[in-house]
């Protein structure tokens, strides 16, 4: 665990008011500071003696410190208080025996065995500590932080080997109480987490089930996620607004993916700075979350694509910037995968709009290369892609292309690629000339110059928009962006020819 510079705040006014837990060597204490007067605390059962001395602290808040050494609990430990910080020393576990504890009812038709509860306070703080479980079972998490739980920070805890997610964030009563706000995860580490079979699990989980309350923001940052069996971040909520998921060291070999968002009303979102490797996406974005910014991101040896934004329903998801990140190695499970992937699935028939897609280096540097495409466009489905922006983007070094647009059906508008390093869309190209007047428009999503030649000709204009040009007859160049026409009028047909730009 890292050495955090606490601030002044977190331990001011704690003193009259605080407990240190501690164990000798088989009875567990809680000693209550001098000035206080509060009441001291003994017993077998350290689940016991550390809730009675939270609830003491009921009325005025304060501080609690345990001690270093193996708390194993009897039953789970639950904060409905404000202004309290607890304190963990090196070496200072919650554990759960393999047998389990006594089961905490969190959400109806739902017992699950956690170590530490917090919720319907404010202003908490955990530091350190380790959350463990030495069983398998599902439900099974290291700390929640449930619905009505404001401004909590948790500073550099660890959770393993819990069955479901080693640090959750969610409602707690299935959005009865209120809702959760201002929840702050930092340098904490969740390992070996999410180890039932077929069950939902991995490193963080938030998820609001249901809460009719608008809840978040949400910040994971500086943290760590190793050997998780499924997800290294899971957003699934459908009223939670603000996850940053900023800076941390995501690792899985699960086929799940590894960052997933796929939350209706999830807005206002950064996914940032972190390192992500593994899982069966790198970041897989489902669609109708909105207005997310993916950047600065390394994410490499996914299964399939590294980063995945795509349409996934029947509401529509608009607002995504994926920019400056690096995708590398991706497409493990075979040919057909991205770097970076955006666009609609089959069945779908809603619109994801208003993309852009910048400034990223898609590529594969393996001697035997497993990525096929730097970025992948796709509509499969009757849904309508509109405004997609893929430029300014290094695609070198994968194994077919650099961009692969595959945009077979729907509706597909406002498309464009250009600008990208190494990437030629396709080859040049002639243009097969019909009855005069004769009109190409460029339906390709990249801009070409149209290359005109021979012939008898008596007029040639271009068509942008409402906007018509004409230029003089005979051989000439002319520029046109998707979207654009050019007519040639003649008596004895011209050659022509597209070149990709």
């Amino acid at each position: 665990m890292s050495t955090i510079p606490f601030p002044d705040w977190i331990r001011q006014g704690l003193k009259a008011n605080s407990y240190t837990i501690y164990a000798d060597p088989t009875t567990y204490y809680a000693e209550p500071s001098r000035e206080s007067g509060l009441q001291p605390y003994s017993g077998k059962s350290p689940s016991t003696v550390i809730q009675n001395a939270i609830n003491a602290l009921a009325a005025t808040g304060g501080k609690i410190l345990v001690k270093k050494g193996i708390y194993t609990l009897t039953a789970t430990i639950t904060v409905t208080i404000s202004n309290l910080t607890i304190e963990f020393e090196q070496n200072a576990e919650l554990r759960i025996p393999a047998t389990g504890i006594p089961t905490t009812a969190v959400s109806a038709g739902s017992n699950q065995m956690i170590c530490l509860i917090i919720r319907l306070g404010s202003n908490i703080q955990i530091i350190g500590g380790t959350f463990n479980y030495l069983g398998v079972a599902n439900n099974s998490r290291g700390l929640y932080v449930g619905d009505g739980a404001t401004n909590v920070s948790v500073y550099g805890a660890n959770a393993i080997n819990h069955g479901n997610f080693g640090f959750s964030v969610g409602s707690y009563t299935n959005g009865t109480t209120g809702r959760f706000s201002d929840v702050l995860f930092f340098d904490c580490t969740s390992s070996n987490c999410g180890n039932v079979a077929g069950v939902d699990g991995g490193g963080f989980k938030v998820d609001d089930a249901g809460n009719v309350l608008s809840s978040g923001p949400i910040f994971i940052i500086a943290c760590s996620v190793k050997s998780t069996k499924v997800y290294g971040v899971d957003i699934g909520s459908t009223n939670t607004e603000a996850i940053h998921i900023i800076d941390n060291d995501l690792v899985s070999t699960s086929n799940f993916p590894n960052v997933f968002i796929e939350a209706f009303s999830n807005n206002f979102s950064i996914i940032e700075g972190n390192r992500i490797s593994g899982g069966l996406y790198g970041i897989n974005v489902l669609t109708p979350a909105g207005r997310i910014l993916v950047n600065g991101n390394v994410v490499e040896n996914a299964v399939r694509d590294g980063i995945s934004v795509l349409n996934n329903g029947s509401v529509n998801g608009y607002g995504y910037v994926v920019s400056n990140n690096i995708c590398r190695n991706n497409g493990q499970a075979g040919p057909g995968y991205a770097g970076i992937t955006i666009g609609c699935l089959s069945g779908n028939s809603a619109t994801l709009q208003d993309v852009i897609c910048t400034s990223n280096i898609c590529t594969d540097d393996q001697g035997s290369k497993t990525q096929s495409y730097g970025i992948q466009l796709i509509n499969n489905s009757t849904a309508i892609l509109d405004s997609i922006r893929v430029e300014n983007n290094d695609v070198r070094g994968n194994i077919t292309v650099g961009v692969n647009i595959v945009l077979t059906t729907g509706t597909n508008t406002n498309i464009r690629v250009q600008d990208n390093t190494n990437f030629n869309p396709q080859a040049p190209s002639a243009i097969t000339v019909t009855a005069s007047p004769f009109t190409y428009t460029n339906n390709d999503y990249y801009p070409e110059n149209i290359v005109i030649s021979g012939g008898t000709l008596s007029a040639v204009s271009l068509n942008r928009g409402a906007t018509t040009s004409n230029s003089a007859a005979g051989d000439q160049i002319i520029y046109l962006i998707p979207g654009d026409s050019v007519i040639v009028t003649y008596t004895a047909a011209p050659t022509m020819e597209k070149f990709p730009l």
